[in-house]
């Protein structure tokens, strides 16, 4: 058994109609030759994030909020790599998707509110590189619940 220990860090900062982020989720690279069958040595590389969005009122009744997003990944050694999506919601009840992913995806989501705290989701992608053939994309669902822990008399939008 061998310890190692690893950790990040990163930033988050929002408003109602924008973020941006800033993460680095492992800062140290530890070193494999230990157990190397029986661990990727991928997992530790060092990557950097950054990623932000805003959202847009396209009716004052809000019933059509566009968000374009976009992230930014940086790995030492590797070349730059970065997703761009829109995003439509729709009567604040259904989420509408298609992301980029440079090099080898494109994404499609949707995401359903049942009720202001329940909401279910599905995404895929499909690759576009040389595995294209051999891999049929991966399949997504999701099923999320919000609680407010503070007690508050009214509920935030929830746009990202």
């Amino acid at each position: 058994m061998k310890f190692l220990p690893n950790f990040g860090i990163g930033a988050f900062l929002y408003e109602d109609n924008y973020y941006i982020g800033l993460a680095i989720p492992k800062l140290v690279e530890n070193d494999f030759t230990y157990n190397y069958q029986n661990y990727s040595t991928q997992s530790e590389v060092r990557t950097m994030y950054l990623h932000g969005g805003y959202v847009f009122f396209i009716d004052p009744m809000s019933r059509l909020i566009f968000k374009p997003t976009g992230m930014v990944r940086y790995s030492i050694g590797l070349p730059l790599q970065f997703d761009l999506a829109a995003n439509l919601l729709v009567y604040e009840r259904l989420w509408l998707g298609l992301m980029f992913r440079s090099g080898n995806a494109v994404c499609a989501s949707t995401q359903f509110f049942l009720t202001k705290n329940l909401r279910f989701g599905f995404a895929m992608d499909v690759t576009y590189n040389e595995i294209f053939p051999y891999q049929n994309g991966t399949y997504e669902f999701t099923m999320g619940w919000d609680m407010d822990f503070y007690g508050r008399s009214y509920i935030r939008a929830k746009y990202f």
